[in-house]
């Protein structure tokens, strides 16, 4: 639920979400798990973030750049 409301704000955000880990450029989670889609988001080299990053940049109406973030 908690990762419903974090989309729901990065949309009103004016952030694009979508629904392929090749689509994105960021990977919002509550834990690590050890998933299909997290591990290509790994092989990727995506950013995983967690939803305290996708709060502030919904509250900031901004991407936050994180430590190393090549995006």
């Amino acid at each position: 639920m908690r990762l419903v409301r974090c989309t729901q704000r990065l949309k009103t955000a004016g952030v694009e979400t979508v629904d392929t880990v090749a689509e994105a450029t960021h990977i919002v989670t509550d834990k690590i798990h050890r998933t299909a889609k997290l591990l290509c988001a790994v092989a990727l080299g995506r950013t995983i973030v967690d939803v305290s990053w996708a709060a502030a940049t919904a509250q900031l109406h901004t991407v936050v750049r994180m430590w190393g973030d090549q995006q």
